[in-house]
Parts: structure tokens; C-alpha cells; sequence
């Protein structure tokens, strides 16, 4: 039996492996109902965070009535580092993943 989604063939080495460098990610700062970014792979919707393109990204502050939405390319791989991050959204998802190939 073939099994094409097991570990060994959907999971590469790169995604089992957790440590990664948090300086050379794009800083994210929750302030409130805005946010301010380091790098040009996000940008603000409203009170929403969009993360648009391939990279890591690490997280902190707070969020009041947004979210954190990843749309990026079919074959953009996110990584999220999320440091002391509070997000408070009433009838939607704190982090919304629309598209992309990992995350």
C-alpha cells in the first residue's frame, strides 16, 4: 500500500527542523488595533496583519478586533515565531491561513 501521506514524504528535513535564527526574521509589533512591520512581506487590511510572502516572521504585542491572515503564493513557506503575542477577535480566527505551502 502506498501511502503519500505519510511523514517521510510530506514532511522535508528543513520543516522537522524547529530552530531557526529570530534575527533574521521580519518583526511584526501588535499595537492595539494597528501593527508596525520590519521588511516589506506584510502589510496592514484594516485591523488585520497579511502576511504575503515566503519568509519567518516573528511576533509580538497585542491585537484588538483583527487577525492574522497568511495569503501568500501556493508554494510560500511561513514560519511564525509568535513572542508573548495576545490577539482578541470576537466571531473570526486570531490567525487565518488562506494560502500558502506551509506554514
Amino acid at each position: 500500500m502506498n501511502n503519500c501521506n505519510s511523514d517521510r514524504v510530506y514532511f522535508t528535513e528543513n520543516d522537522l527542523n524547529g530552530e531557526w535564527d529570530a534575527s533574521d526574521a521580519e518583526e511584526i509589533i501588535l499595537q492595539g488595533n494597528t501593527a508596525s512591520f520590519t521588511g516589506s512581506g506584510c502589510y496592514l487590511y484594516g485591523s488585520s496583519v497579511v502576511i504575503a510572502k515566503s519568509g519567518a516572521y516573528k511576533v509580538s504585542g497585542s491585537l484588538s478586533g483583527g487577525s492574522i491572515i497568511v495569503e501568500a503564493n501556493n508554494n510560500s513557506k511561513i514560519w511564525l515565531l509568535f513572542d508573548g503575542v495576545s490577539i482578541e477577535r470576537e466571531g473570526a480566527a486570531c490567525l487565518i491561513v488562506a494560502q500558502a505551502d506551509k506554514v
